[in-house]
This record gives C-alpha cells, sequence and structure tokens, in this order.
C-alpha cells in the first residue's frame, strides 16, 4: 500500500512523462511541417549517400571508427563519434587520402537517414554514432569479397573483378535514377549538370555555396569536419598526447587554456546530448557515442590536472629543474639520495654534523614519518605499473606516468643533494634556526613528493578504468 506522499510522487512522475510525450510529439509536427516546406529547396528522394570502406559491415551494420593516427604515426584510440559519407558520387582522391582501392562501396538512400544527419554536404555528410543500414540500401564488392557475407537489411550487388569501384558506382547510380557526380574535395560536379539541378534542387543552384543555406533552412550544419565540435575535439586529443609523450614542457598558462577548451567541449557535448534526448526522433546509437565521448573528455581533464600540476612542481623547483634540464643524468652524488637507493632520514643523520639540538632532532623525526608515507607510495605506484606492463590484453601507455616519477624522484635528490650541504654550514655556526629551515625545506620537497605521487597513482587507476572500459579491443 503506497503511502499518500508516495502516492504524489507517482502522480507527479506520471504527469510528467505525459508532458514529456505531448512535447515530442509536438516536435514531430514541427519537423513534418518544416520538411513538407523544405520539399521545394532539396529533393531527398533524388539524393544518395555513399560510403567507400574496405571491411564489410557485418549484419549491415556500420560502426564509427575508433581510432587514427598522431602526426608521429603512434597509434593512439579515440572515439570518433562520426561516420561519413558523399552525396550521389563516390569520394574522390585528394591529400587526405585515397579511396579508389577500397573494397566496397556502401549506399544508403538518403530520405532513409535524414533524421541522422548532422553535416550535409556533398563532399562530406556526417552522422553521429553507429547505423544499421535501413531497407533500400546497396553493398557493391566482388563476388568473392561477398561471399558468405550478411548485410542485413541491405542488398549485396555483385561487381566485375578489376571493375574500378568510382567508375561502377556513378553506374549504378545512373541505373537506380539517382544523378551521378564527381566529388573533389569542396564541392561536386555532375556529368548532367542541368538535370541535377532541376531534379535536386528543383532548378536552383545546387554548388557548394548555395547548399549551405538549404542545408541551413533542413536544421543541418555545413561544416568540414575539420572545423566542427568533433574535429576540434580531435585536434586537443592530439596535442594532448603530445605534451604527454614528449619532451616539451608547456606553461601553466598554456595548460589552463587546454583546460578551459577541454570544459567547454564538455559544455557543447552535454547540451548536445540533452538537445538528443529530447529531439523528436531518438537514436540510441547517437545518443551513446555521444555520451562515451563526453566520458573521454571528462577523464582527459584528469590528464590535464597531472600535466598542470607537473608544471606548477617544475615553477616551484625551478633551479633543481633546471638543473635536470640542462645536465641530463643525475650526479653520483645526487643518485645517493634517489628513494630507491636511499634511507633518507639515515642519510640525514650520516651527513649532518652535528645532531644534538633537540628541535633538529624532532624535525628529523618528523621528516622520518614523511619519508614512510613516501616510500610506502612510491612503492605502491612501482607495483602497480608492474602488474599493468604484465597484462598483456592492456595495451595503454604508461610510459608518461613512468617518465614523471624519475622526474619527480629526481628533483628531490637534486633537492636533498644540494641542501645538505647549506644544512652542514648553519649546524658548524650555530644557526640551529637556520637549520630547521632547511630542514622544514626538506620535509616540505617530501611531502610535495607525496602528493605528486599521490596524483599520479590516482591517474593510473582513472586511465586503467577508463582504458579497458573503452580501449581493450580495437
Amino acid at each position: 500500500m503506497l503511502s499518500q506522499s508516495q502516492l504524489q510522487l507517482a502522480k507527479q512522475e506520471a504527469m510528467r512523462q505525459i508532458q514529456i510525450q505531448e512535447k515530442r510529439q509536438e516536435l514531430i509536427k514541427i519537423a513534418r511541417k518544416q520538411e513538407a516546406k523544405l520539399r521545394k529547396h532539396l529533393n531527398l528522394d533524388k539524393l544518395m549517400a555513399v560510403r567507400l570502406v574496405d571491411h564489410f559491415p557485418k549484419k549491415g551494420i556500420l560502426i564509427p571508427q575508433n581510432e587514427f593516427m598522431t602526426p608521429t604515426n603512434q597509434e593512439i584510440f579515440f572515439p570518433r563519434p562520426t561516420i561519413h559519407f558523399t552525396l550521389n558520387g563516390p569520394v574522390g582522391s585528394h591529400g587526405d587520402g585515397n579511396w579508389d582501392g577500397c573494397a566496397y562501396a556502401i549506399l544508403i538512400p538518403l530520405r532513409k537517414i535524414f533524421s541522422r544527419i548532422f553535416n550535409l554536404s556533398p563532399e562530406d555528410t556526417y552522422i553521429v554514432g553507429g547505423l544499421t543500414l535501413p531497407r533500400g540500401s546497396l553493398i557493391l564488392g566482388t563476388q568473392s569479397n561477398l561471399r558468405n557475407k550478411n548485410g542485413g537489411n541491405a542488398k549485396l550487388i555483385s561487381i566485375q573483378e578489376g571493375e574500378s569501384m568510382p567508375f561502377t558506382v556513378r553506374r549504378i547510380l545512373q541505373e537506380k535514377g539517382y544523378p551521378s557526380a564527381h566529388i573533389n574535395a569542396w564541392d561536386w560536379n555532375f556529368e548532367a549538370q542541368t538535370k541535377a539541378i532541376q531534379e535536386i534542387a528543383f532548378g536552383q543552384d545546387i554548388d557548394s555555396k548555395n547548399l549551405i543555406k538549404i542545408a541551413a533552412r533542413m536544421g543541418k550544419e555545413k561544416m568540414p569536419h575539420d572545423y566542427s565540435i568533433f574535429g576540434e575535439i580531435e585536434k586537443s586529443i592530439k596535442q594532448l598526447h603530445h605534451l604527454m609523450f614528449s619532451n616539451f614542457q608547456p606553461n601553466i598558462k598554456f595548460i589552463e587554456g587546454q583546460i578551459s577548451l577541454n570544459q567547454n567541449f564538455i559544455k557543447e557535448i552535454s547540451s548536445m546530448l540533452k538537445s538528443k534526448r529530447r529531439g523528436p526522433i531518438i537514436s540510441s546509437d547517437e545518443v551513446r557515442s555521444l555520451e562515451r565521448l563526453e566520458q573521454l573528455l571528462v577523464y582527459i581533464e584528469h590528464e590535464l590536472e597531472i600535466l598542470l600540476h607537473k608544471a606548477q612542481f617544475k615553477n616551484q623547483y625551478g633551479w633543481e629543474s633546471s638543473i635536470l634540464e640542462h645536465s641530463g643524468d643525475l650526479v653520483d652524488k645526487e643518485k645517493e639520495w634517489l628513494i630507491s637507493q636511499t634511507d633518507v632520514v639515515n642519510k640525514l643523520k650520516e651527513s649532518i654534523t652535528n645532531q644534538d639540538h633537540r628541535e633538529t632532532k624532532k624535525l628529523i623525526r618528523s621528516i622520518g614519518r614523511q619519508e614512510r608515507k613516501l616510500y610506502s607510495v612510491y612503492a605502491k605506484l612501482q607495483e602497480k605499473l608492474k602488474n599493468l606492463r604484465a597484462d598483456t590484453s592492456f595495451t595503454a601507455d604508461y610510459s608518461d606516468i613512468e617518465n614523471q616519477i624519475k622526474y619527480y624522484e629526481s628533483i628531490l635528490a637534486v633537492t636533498l643533494s644540494g641542501r645538505i650541504g647549506e644544512l652542514n654550514k648553519k649546524i658548524e655556526s650555530n644557526d640551529f634556526s637556520g637549520a630547521q629551515k632547511e630542514l622544514a625545506y626538506i620535509k616540505q620537497a617530501i611531502v610535495n613528493l607525496i602528493i605528486s605521487f599521490e596524483k599520479l597513482k590516482d591517474l593510473i587507476l582513472k586511465r586503467e578504468k577508463f582504458f579497458k572500459k573503452y580501449y581493450q579491443a580495437k
């Protein structure tokens, strides 16, 4: 038996669901009216989306590309959420690639996927998220390539061995009654231009410039992928990857700018998600893909925070940091103070000429407590990295974190070896106040390193969780 308050909550929820459905029906009516008005601008029944690929879409399902190459040709994983097509012709070869030798061509009547179109342009029409090919779709390929293949709703059409795929696509389009076009990097050119203009745009000019206006009227973007929110995010990911795995040392202001940019990306994708969830037609593939991208951006914030901390750490230990940059490896005197090589407190006791001063002894004991904590965090970090390296099923790169551990450890070693001489001078001159300041500086350096290691440990766990969730399989 529900209580009065529970009944009230149930009633409120029911009313909310009714309002959502009413709003959705209202949006559907508006969309249909808008489409009816726009039929005089663009004839969707004369447009075919074309995609050339080397991999057969199993069960007729297209999946977004999940990886791309960095400028250094090192493969990194990234959930590119978009699937790209050209209109009424195969993509032509240009500076970004050559698709002439692709094994398959996928042809989809544009009307069947129009509600999914994010960007509308002849050379680069794209959707967000995966796509189950609708009825009326075609998959072209040689008989040997199509043997025993399941194209789902799509019809499989065999082409002759050695037949040019671009030529075949245009031939099939013409046979099906579609104006066929040659697509370059920025526009399209029809084999029968006058006829195409009449059939596709009812006599209006359909060059790329005019199509921008038509796309805007139809509620679609007309922007090259590189300049879209998705292209901008890809550039940002490539830059982050460069910062993580190169010797380039960005300053604090630069990283703060990247954090701000990433936060703007999160806001824009979140807003897009909100709009899609409330839209008249909801695509679960589209929503899932955007959610995945949103999660990536949230994760990236952790990576950027670590880079910011490293820059702040370097700024704090300016002279020690510059010694490492200019001299490379540590000298023997400094290596003696590495965490992995020494017991800091005992080393301090050996190095200090006078340990009888009460406050000095008290500070050394305090350093000992921090040192034990430092060793504990350091050991856990090394053990975690060792286990990850041993896990052959896990391919995420942790070399940047390993390098940061060495960097932080080296900074401490340089700090300690440099401070010991000053510490002894203070003690020998009975300047115990100055000696305590030196010891306090050493203690703070250890505390700072603990904080840095804790942040790296947290990042390792986040990176492991994120990459195992999304990128275990290519």
